[in-house]
């Protein structure tokens, strides 16, 4: 399972990227992970995260990051449109 990203910046090292997202209550957040966690679908960017649980009424997953945000969380909520379940529709960055 893979969460879409908002923006991709330069990382703490030359090897790591700032992936950007954005969960259900519109915040921003970021993990720094090595580039090749990205995986490109389509013309969007996304890493993988793994699924804890949907909430079909409120159209939203919970899902754990790969590593701790910056703002320390490991697991939040995201939109499902937010998700791609494989990375099928594009070849891996």
């Amino acid at each position: 399972m893979f969460l879409k990203l908002d923006r991709i910046e330069k990382g703490l090292r030359s090897v790591d990227v700032l992936a950007y997202f954005v969960d259900t209550a519109g915040r921003s957040d970021s993990v720094n992970v090595e580039k090749t966690f990205l995986t490109r679908i389509g013309n969007d960017d996304y890493i993988p995260v793994g699924l804890i649980q949907r909430d079909y009424s409120g159209n939203a997953v919970l899902v754990e990051l790969p590593q701790e945000s910056m703002s320390g969380n490991w697991r939040l909520w995201v939109s499902m449109t937010s998700i791609e379940e494989s990375s099928k529709k594009g070849a891996v960055a």
